[in-house]
């Protein structure tokens, strides 16, 4: 059973249904597929989350720091499963890269980490990510 290490929250507006987690050197370089139509797309250091919601409205996000992969929350109404590359191991939350959202929540060392992203509607809608970290060799990227 995995333990949660360590969790900041934050309240975003998102932009045209988007929210970003930035990791603490930035990013930038994310291009994502829009049509993939996921809850999450990962590249180094910025992980986009989708709002369920097409209406202008308040998100709750809560960044989560685990020793293993966390399990999914029965309240979720949809869940999604990537890993990113923290390259400085720390993650906060923005408003699109612009303004800082919520504390910085300090992940582990750098490297690759497990993403899962849940999703429960309501007003405001809630957002759990959770970060875990990955050995060398694993690689998952799942969508639920």
């Amino acid at each position: 059973m995995s333990n949660r290490l360590d969790v900041v929250t934050g309240e975003v507006r998102p932009e045209r249904r988007l929210i970003l987690v930035l990791g603490g050197s930035g990013g930038g370089t994310l291009a994502p597929d829009f049509s993939r139509r996921r809850l999450c797309y990962a590249g180094p250091d910025e992980l986009y989350l989708i709002s369920s919601n097409e209406r202008s409205h308040p998100a709750i996000v809560s960044l989560e720091a685990w020793d293993g992969e966390p399990s999914s929350s029965p309240d979720a109404d949809a869940t999604d499963v990537t890993e990113m590359e923290l390259r400085d191991g720390t993650a906060v939350l923005t408003f699109l890269g612009e303004r800082v959202c919520s504390p910085v929540l300090t992940v582990g060392p750098p490297g690759r980490y497990g993403v899962r992203v849940e999703v429960t509607d309501g007003d405001p809608e809630r957002l759990r990510v959770g970060f875990w970290p990955l050995d060398e060799v694993a690689s998952i990227d799942r969508h639920r």
